[in-house]
């Protein structure tokens, strides 16, 4: 039999492990310039151990083409906001208890000079605070995707059903035609703006519209 003596044994307590996992959506996939945009950001501790993520760092670097951005945070299940509100981008913690979720909201406006077609990409992450160990890093960073469009267009005119007994269909308004609301899906409107110096033929080719 053998025996060995040990002495001066130190024990260090070991890391908990925790699961700390972060999502962002977007209000809308398409956004025009100058229009609003809102992302919400929710991080929760999946547990599955009991043990609080104190202080958890939390970043969110705002899109260059979005300005006046402003987030807030609100905590459920026991979870505190290391700040409730803040302005631009996010570099602040929060503390998550098992099951606890914040919540942030980030709101901002996209730079009306964005070229058509930009794709506004925003992505966010947590990390487990110091003494913790998160043993799924995939869930750590979430991002979402925008994409700025032409938004809608709006046309200013007269809008009449050009069905006039006298000539049809000439894109003017005559022969006891008036003015019609355009609501019957399939019905074939024109929109008279400054068409006076056209040949009626090319006033209609050039303005006619469908209703949708």
């Amino acid at each position: 039999t053998n025996y060995h003596e040990i002495r001066n044994l130190v024990v260090s307590s070991l890391p908990a492990n925790v699961d700390l996992s972060i999502a962002k959506t977007v209000s809308s996939l398409t956004v025009a310039p100058g229009n609003t945009v809102t992302y919400t950001l929710t991080v929760v501790n999946l547990g599955p151990n009991p043990t609080t993520a104190t202080n958890a760092p939390i970043t969110d670097t705002v899109p260059s083409q979005l300005t006046g951005v402003t987030w807030t945070c609100s905590g459920t299940g026991g979870a505190t906001c290391g700040a409730a509100s803040g302005s631009g981008n996010i570099n602040t913690t929060a503390t998550l208890p098992f099951n606890g979720v914040a919540t942030y909201t980030v709101t901002g406006t996209v730079n009306p000079s964005t070229t058509v077609g930009t794709k506004i990409a925003n992505t966010a992450s947590i990390s487990a605070p110091s003494g913790l160990t998160d043993y799924n890093t995939t869930n750590n960073t979430s991002t979402a995707t925008t994409t700025v469009t032409s938004g809608n267009v709006n046309i200013s005119g007269t809008i009449f059903n050009d069905n006039g007994a006298v000539t049809a269909h000439n894109g003017i308004m005559d022969g006891g035609e008036t003015g019609a609301t355009a609501t019957a899906i399939g019905n074939t409107y024109y929109v008279t703006r400054g068409c006076s110096r056209l040949p009626a033929a090319k006033c209609s080719k050039r303005l006619r519209s469908t209703s949708r």
